[in-house]
């Protein structure tokens, strides 16, 4: 798609021309707010990633980093807490059920380097 000329832009009606004009500042200014955000983050273990839209600059994967040395993630009767410890060297992994009276979760290989944690309900 190719960008339309100053010209071009000068023959549409004022109120095109005008919401032109707003989405170039919308633009611009999620590009800015985008680039802020990412310069003022400080680098820590913990991120999360996400591959966005960055407008006429392309597509990038976006890291959002979290400060801290513990993270939970809970989803599907699970909870995984990842943790740092500055003692030792690695991760430290645990799992359990969110479901206090069925503590049970199966960690699944499901590939090499990979695997699953289910509840014992979304087992099959």
């Amino acid at each position: 798609m190719e960008t339309p000329t100053p010209e071009q832009i000068a023959k549409l009606p004022k109120w095109a021309q005008e919401h032109i004009d707003d989405l170039d500042r919308r633009r611009a200014n999620a590009e800015r707010t985008l680039t802020e955000f990412k310069d003022n983050q400080t680098p820590s273990e913990f991120f999360t990633e996400e591959y966005v839209c960055t407008g006429p600059t392309g597509n990038q994967f976006v890291k959002r980093y979290i400060q801290s040395h513990k993270v939970c993630v809970e989803r599907d009767g699970v909870k995984l807490t990842i943790l740092l410890r500055q003692d030792e060297a690695g991760l430290d992994l645990q799992w359990q059920s969110t479901d206090r009276l069925m503590n049970e979760v199966a960690l699944v290989p499901t590939a090499f380097n990979k695997v699953k944690i289910v509840s014992k309900e979304k087992m099959r």
